[in-house]
């Protein structure tokens, strides 16, 4: 891929730079976002039938959408092995894609999300400015996907990242480990509230997801976008 240009993003950035791609290859973004779409349909899936699975394959749920909330209510009903060995992978599938995204693409990709997230967009500002003070720190405490983008766009060292992720991944699996045991009570009523209406439960939580993601897909398609060049 032609490399980058760079410039300055003005006073006070203490030598962060954005990056804007001279030529796109579309090849290649495509094959970076993939694996994000194809999470996200993942996690929509799991998502819509969550109440289903959390009593019949919790473990699923989990490889499907680890959400915070759908791992609490599934780790007290896994062994500690494989809730790790399943949970920790589908986390951090897609980071590094979403790293390679910000690190080759940089100022267009911050573009695209805050497009994408609209309103929502502020907030991906606001964590470009923290990822230019301590983009390795987001990385520990929040290994999301656009804080992994944010961490490409600040050129964190890809081994520091991949470790940073890692750690922080496993320290909030722990976390949530932890949580389900000292609420067992009260998420053991969850569960067998969503037990008993379980039909009811999924109808309503697919109806919610294909609502969303409907309003998503039309705000998208608003008037006003131009395509990618």
């Amino acid at each position: 891929m032609t490399p980058c240009c760079r410039r300055p993003v003005g006073r006070g950035s203490r030598g962060y730079t954005r990056r804007v791609p001279p030529s796109i290859d579309r090849r290649r973004l495509a094959l970076l976002l993939i694996p994000f779409a194809l999470s996200a349909l993942a996690g929509m899936l799991g998502t819509a039938l969550a109440p289903s699975l959390l009593i019949h394959a919790p473990l699923v749920l989990v490889a499907l959408s680890p959400l915070g909330r759908h791992l609490l209510l599934a780790s007290p009903q896994i062994e500690a092995l494989p809730f790790f060995a399943v949970a920790v992978p589908r986390m951090f599938a897609v980071d590094p894609f979403m790293y390679l995204l910000g690190r080759d693409y940089g100022e267009l990709a911050l573009a695209e999300l805050t497009a994408r997230l609209g309103g929502a967009g502020r907030v991906v500002l606001w964590l470009d400015r923290a990822a230019r003070r301590g983009s390795w720190l987001l990385v520990l405490l929040w290994p999301d996907p656009l804080v992994c983008t944010l961490a490409g766009v600040s050129r964190l060292h890809p081994v520091l990242f991949v470790v940073l992720n890692l750690v922080g991944t496993v320290g909030a699996l722990t976390l949530v480990r932890l949580s389900g045991d000292a609420l067992a009570g009260p998420l053991g009523w969850v569960r067998n509230f969503l037990a008993d209406n379980m039909l009811t439960t999924t109808a309503v939580s697919a109806l919610v997801v294909l609502v969303v993601a409907s309003l998503r897909w039309a705000a998208q398609r608003t008037p006003g976008e131009e395509p990618i060049e």
